[in-house]
């Protein structure tokens, strides 16, 4: 419901009123995905497995971000626990230790 309520008044998005102001986040963005991806460089292949088997069973990437934060994976965590690009980095990583494409089945 609070969702709801937000798109209805608007409360708590950030307004963007400029390209610059656009930019900068997408900067902001892939410095924090950056730093993520370094924090999990060593996920090891039983984290992996739990990645791959929570994302082809349907977790979002937010969904995916949180139950590694809660389940400590990697030894590492992020703010806010559901942050979409940890979901993002972890399956890229889990992934890739299997030799898949996180954008192709069965991780999409």
């Amino acid at each position: 419901m609070k969702i709801i309520e937000s798109c209805i008044t608007g409360e708590g998005l950030i307004k963007i009123e400029s390209r610059e102001e656009l930019m900068e986040l997408a900067k902001m963005a892939e410095r924090t995905k950056r730093e993520i991806e370094k924090s999990i460089e060593n996920m090891n292949l039983k984290e992996a497995k739990r990645i791959r088997n929570w994302r082809i069973k349907g977790s979002s990437w937010r969904r995916v971000a949180e139950l590694a934060y809660k389940n400590k994976l990697c030894g590492k965590e992020w703010e806010p626990p559901s942050n979409q690009l940890a979901g993002v980095a972890l399956c890229e990583k889990a992934a890739s230790i299997f030799n898949e494409d996180s954008k192709q089945e069965p991780w999409n």
